[in-house]
C-alpha cells in the first residue's frame, strides 16, 4: 500500500477522533484545510471506499447516525480511544502526518532518540510466524554476549525503550530483554513454536510498573502522599493503570495503587523527591527511607 494512501485513512480517523461526530460537508472542509488533500475536494464515493478499507485494515468500523444531518462516527463497540494499539498506531501516524506537513519546521521540534528500533520488523515477523528467534545478547552487568534462542511472546515499550518478553528455551522459563542490548537477531525458520492459549501479555504486565516481572516482589495496595501541585502531573499521567486518588487536604493529595512495587518503581518514587511520600506498605516506606538516607550521608560526608 502507498505511504500516502495510508496517509489519508489515518487522517479520517484522526478527524473523527478528534471531533467525535461530522457530517460529509464538515469532514471536507477539514480536509481541503489540511496540505494532505491538495486542494482536492474528497468525493463521497471516495470516502465511502476509505471506509470499507479503513475497516479492513484496522477492524475500526465508521458509522453515520442514519438521522438528521447524517453525521458519522467511530463507532465505540471498536473502545478505539479504550485500545493502547490502536490509538497508539493512529496517534502516531497522525504525529507523523503533521510532521511531514511541516518539514520547515524541522530545527523548531526537539525529539527524544528512542533506541533499538532496527531489529522490531524481525521480531514481529517471528511472533506473527511462530518461529523462534536466535540473538546475542549483553546485558550491562554481563562482561560477554551470550548466544539465546528466545520464543518470542510480546513486545513492550517503557520510558522510550523497546523489550521483547519471551521463552528462553535454554533457561526454559520467560525472561525480558531489552532491544539496545541485542547486536544481532535472526529467526530460526526450523524451530517453530506456539503461544500457550493461557499466556495473555496484558495480564502478565498487568501489576507491573515497567517491564521488572517475576523478581518475587508481592502486590501490594501502596498509596503515596503527594503535594498538592505534583498532584497535577500524577493526574495528567497515571503512575499506572490502578491509580485511583482517594482525598485531598492540607495542601496533600493521597493516591493508592494495586501494584508490585519492583525497582523501578522504586527509582521512579525516588525521582519525585521531597515531593511524594510513601505511606504504606511499611516495608517499602522503609526501603524508601533507608535509600533517601544513603543520599543524604553522601552529600554531606
Amino acid at each position: 500500500m502507498a505511504i500516502n494512501q495510508l496517509r489519508k485513512y489515518i487522517w479520517l480517523l484522526d478527524a473523527l477522533r478528534r471531533n467525535k461526530k461530522l457530517t460529509f460537508k464538515e469532514l471536507n472542509e477539514l480536509w481541503l484545510n489540511n496540505e494532505i488533500s491538495e486542494g482536492i475536494e474528497l468525493s463521497i464515493r471516495t470516502f465511502h471506499k476509505w471506509r470499507i478499507a479503513i475497516e479492513d485494515l484496522f477492524a475500526i468500523n465508521i458509522e453515520n447516525e442514519g438521522r438528521g444531518e447524517y453525521r458519522y462516527y467511530i463507532s465505540t463497540s471498536y473502545g478505539i480511544d479504550n485500545n493502547p494499539f490502536y490509538s497508539w498506531l493512529i496517534e502516531t501516524f497522525s504525529l507523523g502526518n503533521l510532521m511531514m506537513n511541516s518539514i520547515s519546521l524541522h530545527e523548531r521540534i526537539l525529539l527524544e532518540y528512542a533506541p533499538s528500533k532496527d531489529f522490531l520488523p524481525t521480531i514481529i515477523s517471528a511472533m506473527k510466524e511462530g518461529k523462534t528467534l536466535r540473538l546475542k545478547y549483553k546485558a550491562f552487568w554481563q562482561d560477554t554476549r551470550k548466544v539465546i534462542l528466545l520464543e518470542p511472546y510480546c513486545i513492550k515499550q517503557f520510558k522510550q525503550r523497546w523489550y521483547l518478553l519471551g521463552r528462553n528455551v535454554q533457561a526454559d522459563r520467560l525472561l525480558i530483554y531489552a532491544l539496545d542490548r541485542i547486536s544481532e537477531i535472526e529467526k530460526e525458520e526450523s524451530m517453530k513454536f506456539k503461544i500457550p492459549s493461557y499466556f495473555s501479555a496484558k495480564e502478565h504486565f498487568t501489576t507491573a510498573y515497567g517491564i521488572i516481572t517475576g523478581d518475587e516482589t508481592p502486590e501490594e495496595t501502596v498509596v503515596l502522599r503527594v503535594t498538592d501541585w505534583h498532584a497535577h502531573y500524577l493526574r495528567s499521567l497515571p503512575l499506572h493503570h490502578t491509580q485511583t486518588e482517594k482525598d485531598s487536604s492540607n495542601g496533600y493529595c493521597t493516591f493508592e495503587y494495586h501494584i508490585c512495587p519492583t525497582l523501578d518503581f522504586q527509582q521512579e518514587i525516588l525521582s519525585m523527591g521531597a515531593f511524594v511520600e510513601v505511606l504504606s506498605p511499611q516495608w517499602l516506606r522503609e526501603q524508601i527511607g533507608n535509600t533517601v538516607k544513603l543520599m543524604y550521608e553522601k552529600y554531606n560526608q
